[in-house]
């Protein structure tokens, strides 16, 4: 286990924030955890303690559970900084995801607490289909931002990767429902991001895109998910060395460890990469062992999602 400082992404691979909060909690209060890498299946460990970790960056569809226990988390001296997905999108695209009327106030609450500068709210991925149309996306959109406005100073957006789970997972939603899935028309995506950016922009809200530097003819600023210059900020370090490492192509992170697993998130979202598919999730979901040192599916666990 390295001594150094590090980002520490919770994460990417699974809602940490939403299913895991108990299970990270026992983790600092051990002072350290494990993660595979997916690419390879390396172990490797990672210390929490406050001294290694320069920040948090938290990704969720549902951060009520970590709401409940930001004071514990920052009265032990830890930073951290909120990606928080509210798309609004209908069931069973996002299939247990919780409503809008009871996700935007936790958006709006983490706002208040962290400081708007220090919550990214993401309208990601971007879905064409016959029942969810640009037209659609953009009265979606402009609903959103109003009820956000202040809350938050950025807005990151992407068009959906055709993964082979993603796609996959999808194609078994558009025959569920009956919705077809619509080819991404680059000159209908810049109209669509320019009229995002418009309306962000009246809200004071700057639009960025992940991995689609295309975008930026629309008005797209390029996104920094684990932002370098976001965390220096944040942690009141302005010199600090933050490597960039990007994850994909196109990608604008700096260096962090993401402590997630793959096939563990229990909220069964069609549009997601990290899941094969959703009954996956859910499986891998109930056999994580909540008191281990690693998020892996390896045995039988508990639900946080009542909250």
């Amino acid at each position: 286990m390295s001594g150094e400082r590090q980002i520490i992404s919770a994460s990417r691979r699974t809602d940490i924030p939403a299913a895991y909060t108990d299970w990270f909690f026992e983790r600092l209060r051990a002072g350290h955890c494990w993660y595979r890498n997916p690419f390879g299946g390396k172990l490797h460990r990672v210390s929490l303690r406050p001294e290694n970790v320069i920040a948090f960056v938290f990704w969720s569809k549902w951060f009520a559970p970590l709401l409940r226990r930001l004071d514990e988390l920052e009265r032990t001296g830890y930073r951290s900084f909120f990606h928080f997905t509210i798309t609004g999108y209908p069931r069973p695209l996002e299939a247990r995801v919780p409503p809008l009327e009871r996700a935007i106030p936790q958006l709006v609450e983490l706002g208040r607490r962290a400081g708007a500068e220090n919550v990214v709210w993401r309208y990601d991925p971007i879905v064409i289909a016959d029942s969810m149309s640009a037209s659609w996306h953009l009265e979606r959109f402009a609903r959103l931002a109003d009820a956000l406005a202040g809350s938050t100073t950025r807005v990151y957006i992407s068009f959906v990767s055709m993964y082979k789970k993603t796609g996959r997972n999808l194609a078994d939603w558009s025959r569920l429902t009956g919705s077809g899935l619509l080819r991404r028309d680059d000159a209908a995506a810049l109209e669509l991001t320019a009229r995002m950016a418009a309306l962000a922009a009246a809200r004071c809200m700057k639009l960025h895109s992940c991995c689609d530097d295309s975008l930026a003819a629309a008005g797209a600023a390029k996104g920094h998910c684990i932002d370098a210059e976001a965390i220096r900020r944040l942690v009141g370090a302005p010199h600090l060395d933050l490597p960039a490492a990007p994850s994909r192509e196109q990608c604008g992170c700096c260096r962090s460890r993401d402590i997630g697993a793959y096939d563990t998130c229990p909220l069964g979202c069609s549009d997601c990469y990290a899941n094969a598919s959703p009954e996956a999730g859910r499986q891998g979901f109930r056999r994580v062992d909540r008191h281990a040192d690693i998020l892996a599916p390896e045995s039988v666990g508990g639900s946080q999602l009542d909250g």
